[in-house]
């Protein structure tokens, strides 16, 4: 998901295994399919309507379309045997807690740099805030959807 070539991408992985051999890989679904992610995007928005889509909506989470991961990895020489969702639960001690996860420990951090500690402290009150009304304040679990893929050479 974080690479802006994905088929090149995919044909440094059908290097790799021995033919036949397999290659597993998880990319996440929509940000709509995954509570914190979602909630910190809808406090990004909130607090930069002006700035582009950030990097959780355009990568983390922008490499969601099974039909097209499967022709990315086609495309790279790879045969797909399988592109399963997969749904879990996070669980997080807070509601703060899991909105401070994105800002402080994904490619987000570095995203939002430049709008200063206020901006970032900003959008992770709005996503706590956001997260506690749908899950509450205590520990929280929340769901989580990705794809598996399973290919082989």
């Amino acid at each position: 998901m974080f690479f802006p070539d994905r088929p090149a991408a995919h044909r440094q992985v059908h290097r790799v295994p021995r033919p036949g051999g397999a290659a597993l890989f998880s990319t996440w679904d929509a940000v709509e399919t995954n509570a914190v992610a979602r909630a910190v995007d809808e406090a990004y928005r909130q607090v930069l309507p002006d700035a582009p889509p950030n990097v959780i909506t355009r990568v983390a989470h922008g490499y969601h379309d099974p039909e097209e991961i499967r022709r990315d990895a086609e495309a790279g020489g790879l045969v797909v045997d399988a592109v399963e969702a997969v749904d879990l639960i996070g669980a997080a001690q807070s509601a703060a807690a899991a909105a401070a996860a994105l800002p402080h420990g994904s490619p987000l951090r570095a995203e939002l740099e430049p709008y200063g500690d206020r901006v970032r402290a900003r959008i992770e009150a709005i996503a706590a805030e956001l997260l506690a009304q749908r899950f509450g304040t205590g520990p929280i679990r929340t769901p989580l959807r990705a794809f598996v893929v399973t290919a082989h050479r």
